[in-house]
């Protein structure tokens, strides 16, 4: 009977170190998925499409406002059903821009970094106008992702500069 019961004895012991690993094996899979997880989420760029229509500067530009690097894929600005790799397309020919960006696929910008895709500072009542007008009906739309790979999308209609016409 001592012999019975040692052996019962023993065999919970053993049970228990078996349920204990496997709960240690379950746990410890479950918090390296959750760190994973934090890991991508932790790093994610986020794009703004950020206008400017100031008295004495009209610009458009792309920043990352997100924890991560943003990798642009594509741009794509969109005017009455044509589209185009950039605004100057778009744009009135000028020779005072400050700022212009032909080719912005495959770039990267860096955390609180900007691209200015179109910059004008100081034009002629008459060029702001122009601009106002030729801006307006653009759409911009860029396909980005993350270090991971994860794709993104963040579009924006220009008719803010169409507000004062």
């Amino acid at each position: 009977m001592h012999i019975l019961k040692m052996k019962l004895t023993f065999f919970g012991i053993e049970f228990f170190a078996l349920l204990m690993s496997c709960i240690s094996v379950f746990s410890a899979i479950f918090f390296s998925l959750s760190q994973q997880k934090h890991n991508k989420n932790s790093v994610k760029p986020i794009c703004e499409i950020i206008l400017g229509d100031y008295e004495n500067k009209i610009e458009v530009r792309l920043e990352n406002v997100g924890t991560g690097p943003l990798i642009i894929k594509e741009l794509r600005c969109i005017k009455n059903d044509t589209t185009q790799s950039n605004l100057m397309h778009y744009l009135p020919r000028y020779n005072n821009y400050d700022v212009f960006v032909e080719e912005i696929n495959d770039r990267t910008i860096p955390v609180n970094g900007r691209i200015v895709l179109v910059s004008c500072s100081d034009p002629p009542e008459e060029i702001k106008k122009c601009l106002r007008a030729s801006l307006k009906d653009v759409k911009i739309s860029v396909e980005y992702v993350d270090i991971y790979g994860s794709q993104f999308t963040r579009s924006r209609e220009l008719d803010f500069f169409g507000r004062t016409l």
